[in-house]
């Protein structure tokens, strides 16, 4: 059975897995980690 098909026949099923990766995208999104500027260490003279 083709992907089309199956679209077709099984909309609920469908439009359940959309939503669901959909959430999981959200989540992933906002549990990753991200720094705007990096962290920038100047050196220095020992003196």
């Amino acid at each position: 059975m083709d992907i089309i098909r199956f679209s077709i026949l099984k909309p609920v099923t469908i439009l359940a897995d959309i939503i669901m990766l959909l959430l999981f995208g959200i989540i992933s999104l906002t549990r990753l980690p991200y720094q705007l500027s990096p962290t920038v260490i100047e050196p220095e003279m020992p003196g």
